[in-house]
């Protein structure tokens, strides 16, 4: 008895892991390095400040562009990309290319500019790009590789429901297992799984638009739904666990 109890828990234990983002906050960094400039600057020659900021926009630069990469090689290790969202893909792709474009027109400039108030300029310049063309862009490609993400976290949700579900089937017979809450437990997990599937189609509808706000509810409400699924999950193996010390 206690050997198929522990058959059980191997299939419920199993590992859940999920992809994080690994986007950088250059918004953070950026606005640190402003603060740190508005000190410095009233305690600086004119020279000292010349350098100080060229090399704090270099380095909001080279962030930046750390930043776009990371995207890029996220939105290129999506598999199963068809149709629209291929073209989609595609779309975002060439959006970043545009970016990067950007921020090396911009570094070029930097290199050989030499007066201070231009400097300045340039800085303003690019923080106000980024709020106004960037940042819209930023949210719609991080929503996007959230929702394939997701799709992902919801097929090994899946591969675990189907082997706990063939597990259980296979010793229902046994009076442990028809007196246990495991059953009422699976039916729950089932419930959400069902919930995240349907949340999963409409995020999939809907990122085709441009509607950031209602997809990043979506993925949320989505990603909520999983975790409950697996709540069940680490119920079962509670239960599990304690049987298999009587």
């Amino acid at each position: 008895m206690k050997k198929i109890v522990f058959i059980l828990m191997i299939f419920v234990l199993g590992p859940f892991v999920v992809r994080g983002q690994t986007t950088i906050n250059i918004k953070t960094a950026l606005q640190g390095i402003v603060d740190n400039l508005e000190q410095l600057s009233r305690r600086l020659t004119g020279n000292e400040e010349l350098k100080i900021r060229k090399a704090a926009l270099k380095n909001v630069i080279d962030l930046a562009t750390a930043e776009s990469n990371d995207l890029k090689n996220k939105l290129i290790k999506l598999e199963g990309l068809e149709g629209d969202y291929l073209k989609l893909r595609d779309t975002l792709l060439k959006e970043l290319g545009n970016h990067s474009n950007y921020y090396d027109s911009i570094n070029s400039v930097l290199e050989r500019e030499t007066n201070l108030v231009k400097i300045k300029n340039l800085s303003t310049q690019l923080k106000d790009w980024r709020r106004i063309v960037y940042h819209p862009i930023l949210q719609r490609i991080i929503n996007f590789i959230l929702v394939f993400e997701g799709r992902d976290v919801l097929q090994l949700a899946e591969i675990r429901f189907n082997n706990i579900s063939s597990d259980l089937r296979k010793v229902s017979n046994l009076e442990i297992i028809k007196d246990s809450p495991l059953n009422n437990l699976l039916v729950k997990a089932e419930g959400s799984l069902n919930k995240a599937r349907e949340l999963q189609s409409a995020s999939m509808l809907i990122i085709l638009k441009s509607s950031n706000n209602d997809t990043q509810k979506l993925i949320e409400d989505e990603l909520d739904k999983i975790r409950e699924t697996y709540s069940y999950f680490v119920e079962m193996s509670d239960w599990l666990k304690k049987a298999s010390k009587k």
